[in-house]
């Protein structure tokens, strides 16, 4: 045996959210990588705290009104870079979720401690909310009130056709997420298949609704906006059909962790044979 392993007659295994215990035979050897405790919960709150900060100031800055050209494919390149990036960086500790979207999709299918989802909404919204404040602080206020926070309906669509796209898209990354990230922890590539469907939702639905597909990235930006509002045109233009971002995302989330338990599930967490 070498010194990097040890023989224990229990392994402690860590899941995102709790520790599990189980029984193996008594000569098994063990690395002290599998003896690695996991993260707390103050941890993953912090990680999704500080994830959305980012994504909300890279994502918003990225809309600014002052540099026009090519503008739809900046933002979207800009928001699925950003989640690239930090479902790299913290991915292993809180599950990289930044978005309230996706742990409840996450929670629905099983895999996030259903104690956990409140704790994650909050952290996710006020990251959005000084996200939102930091690009305030780094840009004019013309600037800004050109973008009203970065998530308003972008054209003169019905509501129902914003919640069809919200919908559908924020589906789409739900299934990426659970089938990517949460249903193996051996696909090295996750991280970059959520990028790219953030990007990809941002080209496809941008002109629609706007592809915001996050109630903290419409949250955070919409307070801030109004604070700082010129008008109150623009604040009527914020809030008028906010509830698209929570009500399309909620419905797109809810069927893709149906879809997960009932067909794509490991075995012994599907629902159907």
């Amino acid at each position: 045996m070498t010194s990097s392993t040890k023989r224990v007659p229990r392994v402690p295994t860590y899941s995102p959210d709790k520790v599990v215990c189980f029984k193996v035979p008594a000569n098994t050897e063990v690395t002290e990588k599998n003896l690695k405790p996991g993260y707390s919960n103050a941890s993953k709150l912090a990680a999704e705290f500080l994830g959305c900060i980012v994504f909300i100031f890279v994502g918003s800055l990225s809309g600014l009104q002052t540099m026009p050209a090519n503008r739809a494919i900046r933002v979207a390149l800009a928001h699925g870079f950003a989640n690239f990036v930090l479902a790299c960086a913290f991915g292993h500790i809180s599950g990289g979720h930044f978005n309230p979207t996706v742990s409840l999709a996450v929670a629905l299918a099983g895999k996030l401690n259903p104690l956990l989802l409140m704790p994650y909404f909050m952290a996710q919204l006020s990251g959005g909310f000084i996200g939102a404040l930091l690009v305030r602080a780094v840009t004019t206020l013309e600037e800004y009130d050109s973008i009203l926070g970065g998530s308003v309906m972008p054209g003169a669509n019905p509501w129902w056709q914003s919640v069809i796209t919200e919908a559908v898209l924020s589906m789409a990354l739900c299934n990426t997420v659970l089938m990517c990230a949460v249903d193996t922890d051996k696909n090295q590539l996750a991280s970059l298949g959520i990028g790219f469907t953030v990007a990809m939702s941002a080209l496809s639905g941008g002109s629609i609704s706007g592809a915001v597909l996050n109630p903290a990235r419409a949250l955070g930006p919409g307070l801030v906006a109004t604070i700082f509002a010129t008008s109150k045109n623009a604040t009527t233009m914020i809030w008028s059909q906010h509830y698209v971002y929570w009500g399309g995302p909620a419905i797109g989330s809810s069927i893709a962790a149906m879809n997960y338990r009932l067909f794509f599930a490991q075995p012994e967490w599907r629902l159907l044979p």
